[in-house]
């Protein structure tokens, strides 16, 4: 990449390196000498911040996620991590304006999709859940949450037949991905 060695940006590429590959506290300190060198240093705060959900830092997480939506206001990403952040404090209202934003910004991936019919569902709002749900599932057939909270919603809705298609489709995918061990012959 063409970095200066001990440059912001060499130390937030290692940083995502790191995190890719679970090395989370080598991740955070990499990440931190990233933005000791440059406070403003684009996708920097967010990647701390994604670092902090993992180690169920949430209101850390906020912060950083935050910092990041100001300098950067329109990656869709800060704003569907923003959401999953505020779901976990329970502030259910600013997670929904956070992922309408990620929504609006990022319409093709289905995360927000899932994390909004999540809030809905907390919200009580299970037709507009539904409506979350089935458009996360057009974008991605095979995802196990998104069909596990459909069938959350359609129960909810008093479409039992639905829920149970829906409930199946998730224990489908979620035992199709759980590795087999083989017997021997």
């Amino acid at each position: 990449y063409s970095f200066p060695p001990d440059s912001a940006p060499a130390y937030l590429l290692a940083a995502r390196m790191l995190m890719r590959r679970d090395y989370l506290p080598v991740a955070e300190e990499s990440a931190r000498k990233a933005l000791a060198l440059n406070p403003a240093l684009p996708q920097a705060h967010l990647l701390l911040g994604e670092i902090e959900l993992a180690h169920g830092q949430s209101v850390d997480a906020i912060a950083d996620l935050e910092k990041e939506r100001d300098l950067n206001p329109l990656d869709g990403a800060v704003y569907e991590r923003l959401g999953d952040a505020y779901i976990h404090t329970g502030d259910f209202d600013l997670a929904q304006q956070a992922l309408d934003r990620a929504v609006l910004l990022e319409p093709n991936v289905n995360a927000p999709f899932i994390l909004l019919g999540k809030v809905l569902l907390k919200q009580q709002n299970s037709m507009m859940a539904e409506m979350y749900l089935e458009h996360a599932l057009q974008i991605d057939p095979k995802n196990y949450m998104a069909h596990y909270l459909l069938g959350q919603a359609y129960r909810a809705l008093g479409r039992s037949d639905d829920a149970a298609r829906e409930y199946k489709a998730a224990e489908q995918i979620q035992d199709a991905s759980t590795p087999q061990l083989e017997s021997p012959h």
